[in-house]
C-alpha cells in the first residue's frame, strides 16, 4: 500500500509539470549537459530465459523507452556537438542530453543502431581497439560466467577477501534468492580487480576461478564485438566514436610509457579506419578522476577536445571537458517514472568531490 502511494504521488508530481519547473529553477541561469552512459544491450527476449545475466543490460524496448522520453523533454546531441557549442558557441544553448556508449559490444549495432535510425538522434562509442580486432576479451564478461557457474554453498568468502582484500568487500546481501546473492558476489569481486594492475589480472583470474569453481569449468557466454565494417557504416550515418584505449587498461594502475602508447595506438587506428580525426576519449573504469588530470596535457596534445570519467553528475559550461561527468537511468518502462528521474539528474546540483575546474 505505502509504495502504492508513492508512485501515486510521483504520478501527480510528474504530470502536475513539478519535475520539470524542479528543473527549470535549477537550469535557467546555467544550461546543463546530462550524459548518459551504457555498455552491452539485450533483445528483450533475455526477460523472458529462466537464467537471468549477472551483469546489469538494458533491452531494446528499455533504451527505446529512453529514447522516447528523453526526447520528449530535452535535445539529444552529441557530446562533440555539445563541446563545440560550450567552446565557440558562448555556452549551451539549452539543457541536452548526449547518449555514450563504452566498451563496442556488437550490440551496439543489432539493438542500438536501428534505434538511433529510427528517433533520429546519434550517440557516441568509445572502442578498446584490441577487443574490435578480436585480440583479447573482457575479464568481467568471464567472471560473471564464473560466478553464475558457481555453487554458493561450496564458496569459501574468506578466501575470497584474503584474495583481494576486505577493503573492497562488505557482508554479502542475504536474500532469499540465489540470483540476489550472485548479482552481489559479482559485483563486489568486479569492483575489487577493477582497482589491481593489468599485469596482475590474469593470475588473479585464475585464482578467483579455483576459488568459484575448485577443478570445475564453466560455460562462456559469448560476448561479440563490433566490427570494423559496422563502426564504418555507424560513422557514416552520424555517430561518432572514440578512444577508450587498445586493451582497457587502467590507466589508474599503469606507467607513463604503456599509457601513451595506449592511447596513441588506439587513436591513430581509428582514426585510420574511418578516415578521420577522432574528437573524444573515455577512460577505461572511469572511477578516479584524481588520477587522471595528470592525463589531460597528454590528451590535449594528442588531439583529443574533451574525456569523460564515470563519475556521477551532469556538466555545465564550467565544467573541466576533459573531466565530464555521465549519469544513467532505471531500467524501467514507466514513461513518468523515467521523466522525473531524467528531470532530477538534470537538475542536480552537488559538485564532483574532485577538482573539476575548466582551465
Amino acid at each position: 500500500m505505502l509504495n502504492y502511494l508513492k508512485n501515486a504521488t510521483k504520478v501527480i508530481l510528474y504530470y502536475g509539470g513539478y519535475y520539470r519547473f524542479r528543473s527549470y529553477l535549477a537550469t535557467h541561469n546555467s544550461k546543463r549537459l546530462l550524459m548518459l552512459m551504457y555498455h552491452d544491450f539485450a533483445p528483450d527476449s533475455i526477460l523472458d530465459k529462466e537464467i537471468q545475466p549477472l551483469q546489469e543490460m538494458i533491452t531494446a524496448n528499455q533504451f527505446e523507452t529512453h529514447l522516447k522520453v528523453i526526447k520528449e523533454h530535452y535535445r539529444i546531441i552529441t557530446v562533440e556537438k555539445a563541446v563545440e557549442e560550450i567552446k565557440y558557441g558562448g555556452g549551451l544553448k539549452e539543457n541536452s542530453v548526449a547518449l555514450t556508449i563504452d566498451d563496442g559490444y556488437a550490440s551496439t549495432y543489432d539493438i542500438v543502431f536501428p534505434l538511433l535510425r529510427k528517433y533520429e538522434c546519434a550517440a557516441t562509442v568509445y572502442i578498446p581497439t584490441d577487443w574490435i580486432n578480436g585480440k583479447m576479451t573482457f575479464w568481467w564478461d568471464d567472471l560473471a560466467d564464473m560466478v553464475q557457474a558457481s555453487d554458493l554453498v561450496k564458496i569459501d568468502l574468506k578466501n575470497i577477501i584474503r584474495l583481494l582484500g576486505d577493503n573492497f568487500f562488505r557482508q554479502l546481501k542475504k536474500p532469499s534468492d540465489e540470483y540476489s546473492t550472485k548479482v552481489d558476489l559479482y559485483e563486489q569481486i568486479s569492483f575489487a580487480m577493477m582497482q589491481l594492475p593489468d599485469g596482475k589480472l590474469g593470475e588473479t583470474m585464475t585464482a578467483v576461478k579455483k576459488l568459484l569453481l575448485g577443478t570445475a569449468d564453466y560455460e562462456k557466454t559469448d560476448h561479440r564485438s563490433l566490427s570494423w565494417n559496422q563502426i564504418k557504416e555507424m560513422a557514416d550515418y552520424g555517430v561518432n566514436f572514440g578512444g577508450h584505449t587498445c586493451s582497457h587498461i587502467n590507466l589508474s594502475q599503469s606507467d607513463k610509457k604503456t599509457i601513451e602508447q595506449e592511447i596513441i595506438v588506439s587513436k591513430t587506428e581509428i582514426e585510420s579506419k574511418l578516415g578521420k580525426k577522432i574528437k573524444g576519449f573515455a577512460y577505461p573504469y572511469g572511477y578516479d578522476p584524481l588520477a587522471y588530470e595528470s592525463l589531460i596535457p597528454f590528451l590535449k596534445e594528442q588531439g583529443f577536445e574533451y574525456a569523460c570519467t564515470s563519475w556521477w553528475g551532469n556538466n555545465r559550461d564550467d565544467t573541466n571537458p576533459y573531466l565530464l561527468l555521465r549519469n544513467s537511468l532505471p531500467l524501467i518502462l514507466s514513461p513518468y517514472l523515467l521523466g522525473r528521474e531524467l528531470h532530477i539528474n538534470m537538475a542536480e546540483n552537488e559538485p564532483p568531490p574532485f577538482t573539476n575546474n575548466n582551465d
